[in-house]
């Protein structure tokens, strides 16, 4: 409230200051922290001139060398959201900077250079991302699907392989490489990535049934009716659905082909 004040008076930097003594008032409470950073926000989306703050800030900076990375995030924030991404890209990059593991900083400066049409840099961002948070297998993903795009295909196959580096003993990573290979028409390579998922993941259909798919594709078909069997003569839980009938559908079209 005191934020909305001062901005109300047009007392710009006492405005952020109380905006920001908010968010680290709030400590853990992550929904009270939400309403901080939003009312932080709200004061910088209504700062008149907000070119000149930034360029009064940057001068404090560098006479002081203290920065706060969630102001430079609020305000890439309110610059991408008013389509300025070229001014959004510096404030967002500094952010970054200051707070590797910040998520929202990674998705908003991808957003940033997506708005360029700054692919290289846009992999380049993702990149970062994958550092800060190598468990997100879902920016491997992403990078490799960019990195094809740019024509780059041994870079693209390293984002994909690596998404089992980064975590070999979970089904997520294996599946996620397994559909890749079926894209790319490799399905010896996808029935090895689903008996990985097949072995975190024993207990669930999908896995074993996609290793039946990839096995048929691959013209394993001995193996295929193996793992048919296995599938049908398991009793699988009812929120699986008529796993049965899947099986039964995979194993009839084996045998006519």
């Amino acid at each position: 409230m005191l934020a909305q004040a001062y901005v109300g008076l047009g007392e710009v930097e006492k405005a952020i200051d109380a905006a920001s003594a908010a968010v680290v008032s709030w400590g853990p409470d992550q929904a009270n922290r939400i309403q901080a950073l939003a009312a932080l926000r709200s004061v910088i989306e209504r700062i008149p001139d907000l070119d000149a703050y930034c360029a009064k800030r940057e001068g404090q900076v560098k006479e002081t060398g203290l920065d706060a990375p969630v102001i430079r995030k609020s305000i890439g924030l309110v610059y991408l959201a008013r389509g300025e991404a070229v001014k959004a890209i510096p404030q967002l990059l500094s952010a970054r900077d200051l707070q590797a593991n910040d998520a929202e900083v990674h998705e908003a400066l991808l957003a940033a250079y997506d708005a360029r049409k700054m692919k290289k840099e846009a992999c380049a961002a993702l990149v970062h991302a994958i550092r800060a948070t190598p468990f997100n297998l879902a920016l491997y993903a992403e990078l490799g699907k960019r990195l094809d795009a740019l024509g780059d295909a041994a870079a693209a196959e390293r984002a994909w392989t690596s998404t089992v580096e980064a975590q070999p003993n979970e089904a997520e990573s294996h599946r996620l490489l397994a559909i890749r290979r079926e894209e790319q028409r490799r399905f010896a390579d996808a029935v090895e990535q689903w008996r990985q998922v097949v072995r975190v993941r024993t207990d669930e259909p999908d896995g074993w049934l996609a290793l039946a798919r990839s096995q048929l594709r691959a013209g394993d078909r001995d193996d295929a009716e193996r793992t048919l069997r296995e599938i049908l003569k398991t009793k699988w839980d009812e929120r699986f659905g008529d796993v049965e009938s899947r099986a039964t559908a995979l194993l009839h079209g084996r045998t006519e082909g």
